[in-house]
């Protein structure tokens, strides 16, 4: 009687209501038993075999819970995940929508973009540089090809 007084006494200060059960029973077993092991010994003469008993400790341990506070956090998190789904859906109509709306504009001064296009390689094909190397090549008219050594000299050293 005392121990349901003051069971009902923390539950309450806690904030949990006398009479709410627990959500998850834990269950712990534990069984104990003994083996024997052949154990072989060797001595003057000839080989005795004896057995060892041992003693195994077997400890097993099972959570149960209620399925009806299974099933409701399942379906919290299955509402959660639907909702984070709609906002993703959402946000990605209006950058389509976004998209769309600046492609639309992009597309009214396209005229005047399609004959800045058409000048333009002209103006890059034509050999301004002096007739050296390639337009865009970023040598500036020098060759690539480092200067090596040739082979049956040796190397420079640093500390000569």
């Amino acid at each position: 009687d005392e121990k349901s007084e003051l069971l009902g006494y923390l539950r309450r200060k806690h904030g949990k209501n006398e009479t709410s059960e627990p959500r998850k029973i834990t269950l712990r077993r534990k069984s104990v038993s003994e083996i024997k092991v052949p154990v072989s010994t060797t001595g003057r003469g000839a080989a005795k075999s004896r057995a060892k008993t041992i003693s195994v400790e077997f400890r097993k341990r099972r959570t149960y819970a209620k399925r009806s506070t299974l099933e409701e956090e399942a379906a919290a998190r299955q509402q959660e995940l639907e909702e984070q789904e709609a906002q993703r859906q959402a946000e990605e109509q209006a950058r389509l929508a976004e998209v769309e709306q600046q492609e639309a504009a992009a597309a009214e001064p396209a005229p005047a973009e399609e004959v800045a296009v058409e000048e333009a390689p002209v103006a890059a094909g034509s050999r301004d540089r002096g007739g050296r190397g390639s337009p865009g090549s970023g040598a500036g008219g020098r060759s690539r090809r480092r200067s090596r050594p040739q082979r049956g000299t040796p190397a420079p050293s640093g500390g000569a």
